[in-house]
């Protein structure tokens, strides 16, 4: 597609200044497996020349370093108002799993983070709350981890001493697995009771 876009770009300065002004001859042959190699190599030395018409800096990543324009950006935001392609529609069980996986482990930025904190103020998602001394009690009962034998007082303590989430402990243990990315992936953590 770059290429095309090289050609457009030559075909309109050749009509633009006559056909006579460009001349094509080979000035290397290469095998396919060092094209973009050799490529990048001749933008290195030809990129912003007035004779170079190819728009990239980089023959494999040719956006690399470049911008939209506002003028473009402008274009592209008008084209994309208005479709509704997926309005209405629903994803697949299947679907929603595979989109959930490939969002698993993934870090926020602070900004991000803080961003969706910020949205959350205000709303009623946990707001009042009513936590029952059962489910307190949950998160109180001894827990082992087993491949260090390190025991703490609770789900709470043993998240914090590993700087886990307790979600991440909690699911551990009702998975009856073991971490798997991460830092301390490899940690297995159960209730101390259920310990032999």
């Amino acid at each position: 597609m770059l290429f095309a876009a090289m050609l457009v770009n030559a075909l309109h300065a050749a009509l633009e200044n006559g056909e006579q002004s460009f001349g094509f001859e080979v000035v290397e042959t290469v095998p396919v497996d060092d094209m973009l190699e050799t490529e990048n190599r001749w933008l290195e030395e030809h990129h912003g020349k007035p004779y170079c018409y190819n728009v990239a800096r980089y023959a494999d990543a040719p956006w690399l370093g470049r911008n939209h324009t506002d003028e473009s950006k402008a274009k592209m935001s008008v084209a994309q108002k208005g479709k509704k392609h997926r309005l209405g529609q629903k994803s697949s069980p299947e679907h929603r799993s595979r989109m959930s996986a490939s969002m698993k482990g993934l870090k926020k930025s602070p900004e991000h983070a803080e961003k969706i904190r910020q949205r959350m103020i205000g709303t009623s998602y946990a707001k009042g709350r009513i936590v029952s001394e059962a489910q307190r009690d949950i998160f109180r009962r001894p827990v082992v981890e087993v491949t260090t034998g390190n025991r703490f007082v609770g789900i709470t303590e043993a998240a914090a001493h590993f700087g886990l989430h307790r979600a991440n402990v909690s699911r551990t243990i009702r998975n009856g697995g073991l971490l798997k990315r991460g830092p301390n992936a490899g940690l297995h953590f159960q209730y101390a009771q259920n310990m032999i």
